[in-house]
């Protein structure tokens, strides 16, 4: 409970004080004391407490809460703050993963990553745009317009903007946990990616020599088919 002095009347030699004290529930007790104290009073206590009365210290007094049953509960400030020390702060993953979890990271965003710059500068999807930029940045006579074309038709030069957005999308960072963690993710997510893209490029060119071999077969078979119902 925490108590404030209403009212100060001096009578004599004596003091006539009257308090209030709030109670845990939310309820309050107003009584009087007289008392004679063995120096005057107003030595004991500054002019701002006879005049205001006691303030209340904030590390002792109850805060009321409502329960979820309905029923009135006290709470100091010293255990609000350590409830409050105990709650997990939300944080993003990567700022609490491990080594080992962020290299497991930098693996997986640089296959969306290859993937959208590999479709975007080699796939027939995009042919037609592809064709458009390889001739401006042949053609166009602007030094500025002949780079910005090119870069949509390198996966190396594209693939730096498509981590840059994917870093921008995922938050992710890598062994800081300030600019210098995006700056060395960036990096390292496009030298990833790129080596994604040259993987599948080998092996794109291993299929497709494996399939010229086949028809090359398949053209021989046929010819000595042919010939064999010449000869017969």
């Amino acid at each position: 409970m925490a108590a404030d002095i209403v009212s100060l009347e001096h009578r004599g030699d004596s003091y006539n004080a009257k308090s209030v004290e709030v109670c845990t529930d939310g309820s309050s007790i107003a009584y009087e004391v007289m008392f004679k104290p063995r120096q005057p009073f107003a030595a004991l206590c500054p002019p701002k407490l006879l005049l205001a009365g006691a303030p209340r210290s904030p590390k002792t007094r109850p805060e009321n809460k409502t329960d979820d049953q309905g029923q009135v509960t006290s709470e100091s400030r010293n255990q609000r703050e350590s409830r409050n020390q105990r709650l997990p702060l939300r944080e993003h993953p990567s700022s609490i993963m491990g080594l080992g979890l962020q290299v497991a990271w930098l693996l997986m965003l640089g296959i969306p990553v290859a993937c959208i710059a590999w479709t975007v500068t080699h796939e027939e999807v995009f042919r037609e745009p592809r064709q458009y930029c390889q001739r401006e940045c042949v053609e166009a006579r602007s030094w500025v317009r002949r780079k910005f074309f090119y870069l949509f038709t390198c996966e190396y030069c594209f693939s730096h903007y498509v981590a840059a957005g994917v870093l921008w999308v995922a938050r992710y960072k890598l062994l800081y946990q300030d600019w210098r963690g995006y700056l060395v993710a960036f990096f390292a997510l496009v030298w990833v990616a790129n080596q994604y893209m040259s993987i599948y490029n080998r092996l794109r060119l291993d299929i497709k020599h494996e399939q010229v071999e086949i028809k090359a077969d398949e053209q021989k078979v046929d010819i000595h088919k042919v010939d064999d119902r010449k000869a017969a």
